[in-house]
């Protein structure tokens, strides 16, 4: 129960306990769930990567991105490019003929990330994507990220307070369905000087009574 907007080139991260309401805040804006009162609006395309993603038998990873472009309407040329582009983005170019089922766990995350990312949407929304990579997959992630919003807004979804300042300038802490604080990452403040911004994140759900 909450009012936000989303501004062009936002960097957005999303925190809070398991049941906060995170994912559910994700399907509301990308169109997955109906609000039951109040409205959910955008003026461009949404794209969204939920929790968990499945790939078919016997497609590689190219496969998998140019048939998301060609969801776009996108054909030809237009089409292997916008792939390869995307691709190239998430760094799997050198990945591109491997059977999307034959990748790891982190080639797969960012293969996701290439689908959805091929239509060049304005808003990108990302529920937990760093779940099952290692810290260099993971380091990589956030660097995309972290520069993605030249290109788009980008709203995340993640466990992990210590990423949030890395990669995002926008912070919503959730408890409970309810927005318990919305603002500027270093927006943050307690009395001293010297608690960084995951301590603040914790202290701040802890007080709701959420402990990470």
């Amino acid at each position: 129960n909450f009012d936000f907007r989303v501004q062009r080139g936002d960097r957005i991260g999303i925190v809070g306990a398991n049941g906060a309401g995170k994912s559910t805040f994700l399907d509301l804006a990308s169109g997955r769930l109906r609000p039951r009162a109040g409205k959910v609006t955008s003026t461009g395309r949404v794209a969204h990567l939920p929790q968990h993603v499945d790939f078919p038998f016997g497609v590689t990873a190219r496969d998998c991105v140019e048939f998301a472009a060609a969801m776009t309407d996108r054909s030809g040329a237009d089409l292997k490019s916008a792939a390869a582009q995307a691709l190239s983005s998430v760094d799997l170019t050198s990945a591109s003929e491997v059977a999307a089922r034959r990748l790891s766990g982190g080639q797969q995350r960012r293969l996701a990330v290439a689908q959805i990312i091929v239509d060049s949407p304005h808003v990108i929304l990302l529920d937990e994507p760093f779940a099952g990579l290692d810290p260099l997959q993971r380091d990589a992630l956030v660097h995309w990220i972290a520069s993605a919003g030249a290109r788009a807004s980008v709203v995340v979804s993640m466990h992990d307070v210590d990423l949030v300042e890395q990669m995002a300038d926008r912070l919503l802490v959730l408890s409970d369905g309810e927005l318990v604080y919305a603002g500027r990452v270093d927006g943050l403040s307690f009395d001293s000087a010297n608690v960084t911004v995951p301590e603040a994140i914790r202290r701040l759900m802890q007080q709701q009574g959420a402990a990470l």
